[in-house]
């Protein structure tokens, strides 16, 4: 066992008080994970996780505590993670917010792990926070190793500045963050976002969202996103968007990893989206898009996909899309079933089909099948089976079966607390 998952488990005691406040409790929830797959160098393997989140909130005195780890037993060894570990005082307003021990950040450029402290304020016109602390890897996060990291973030309402009918909602956001790692770096967030009110238009912008990251010390530009929402009325809605950006992490979800081509260079993606009126339970949607990776490597793609809900609760969706690049092409076909089975019960079916030719593996031709049943034994207790078999012409073929039992846990005299 190492020093991580000890410090967990002194953790989650120093969590567990005798609560006696009806404005005070623990919640959470502890998730234990059986699952049997050959997808690490084609070799069977069974593997037993643990996954913990306990919290404990005192609304009348404004401390926050909050342990999240997990631990992995595979076949040939076992590990700890320590995610988060913090505590925490609210100041409910008239003083900052003091944030101590391993706490996530989510700001404007992106995520960060943070073994330090934070100290935060939200006022009328502006939310401000100050952070410092050493930034952590946590597995697939796109992060890189430093010693140090300080950030500034401030969040203002240009509303409460400025006077004008043409907004509902109008947000700046101003960031720098100072990164020590083998060089210094310095980042300046910026991020705009509005909301317009409904008005009496044929095509009318909803909302809107820009934001960059900039490199000051070689004046390099890191990340631009540009997305914007437009009402087309009797014709639907519209979304325009670009993105500049380097993912963070690889697709998680069945349908993702089997949509074009994956990479994680830094690339620019244009798309437009065109969502029509929802009629007789149907859904459509068309979408077009162009991409540049870093290398140089660009493309366009095509996709359209329809999605119908029935009377009985049903969703059946599917897509069809096709990517193409300079020397690489991928034709995909999608398909997804989900039925409620009672009030506590959910299965959901999902298959693709994909025709694949890239420069590094040549042709491929997939076949991919997956399931999943959720079942509600109790209001907190919940049971999931799952499981996926993907047929390569190229490859060995991959699968993976996985059993999990997930409890939500609160301890208070009035149930769950806010």
């Amino acid at each position: 066992m190492n020093r991580s998952t000890i410090y967990a488990i002194v953790c989650n005691l120093l969590l567990i008080p005798i609560v006696t406040d009806t404005r005070a409790g623990i919640s959470g929830d502890t998730e234990l994970r059986l699952q049997v797959d050959n997808t690490h160098f084609g070799e069977t393997e069974t593997s037993l996780e643990q996954w913990s989140a306990i919290y404990y909130k005192d609304l009348s005195t404004g401390l926050d505590m909050g342990v999240q780890f997990a631990v992995e037993a595979r076949e040939a060894n076992t590990s700890g993670q320590l995610y988060q570990c913090y505590i925490r005082s609210d100041g409910k307003g008239e003083r900052p917010d003091l944030t101590l021990g391993r706490f996530e950040i989510i700001e404007n450029g992106g995520f960060n792990t943070l073994d330090g402290i934070s100290i935060s304020q939200q006022l009328s016109a502006i939310d401000w926070r100050v952070y410092g602390g050493k930034p952590r890897r946590i597995e697939a996060y796109w992060e890189e190793d430093a010693d140090l990291l300080i950030g500034l973030s401030s969040n203002y309402d240009l509303l409460s500045l400025v006077q004008t009918n043409q907004f509902t909602q109008l947000n700046f956001n101003f960031g720098l963050e100072r990164r020590w790692a083998h060089s210094q770096q310095m980042d300046l967030h910026l991020s705009l976002t509005g909301v317009r009110p409904e008005l009496d238009e044929d095509l009318q912008l909803n909302d809107f969202h820009l934001a960059a990251d900039i490199n000051l010390d070689d004046q390099s530009l890191q990340r631009v996103v540009v997305d914007s929402h437009y009402d087309l009325k009797t014709q639907g809605y519209l979304r325009l968007g670009y993105r500049y950006y380097r993912p963070n992490e690889e697709p998680e979800t069945f349908r993702d990893r089997y949509h074009g081509f994956f990479s994680m260079e830094r690339q620019s993606i244009l798309k437009g989206v065109w969502y029509l009126p929802k009629r007789a339970g149907l859904e459509t949607n068309f979408e077009l898009n162009g991409s540049r990776q870093e290398q140089g490597n660009g493309g366009i793609g095509l996709a359209t996909e329809l999605i119908y809900f029935t009377h009985f609760g049903s969703v059946i969706d599917g897509r069809v899309d096709y990517m193409e690049s300079d020397d690489d092409y991928a034709t995909s076909i999608y398909l997804r079933y989900r039925q409620p089975i009672t009030s506590m019960s959910t299965v959901e079916l999902e298959s693709v089909y994909q025709k694949k030719q890239t420069r590094l593996s040549g042709d491929n031709n997939l076949k991919g099948l997956s399931f999943s049943l959720a079942h509600k034994v109790l209001s907190q207790l919940r049971l999931d089976l799952s499981g996926e078999w993907l047929d390569h012409s190229t490859r060995d073929d991959e699968y993976r079966l996985g059993l999990s039992l997930r409890y939500d846990f609160y301890q208070t005299n009035v149930g769950e607390l806010p």
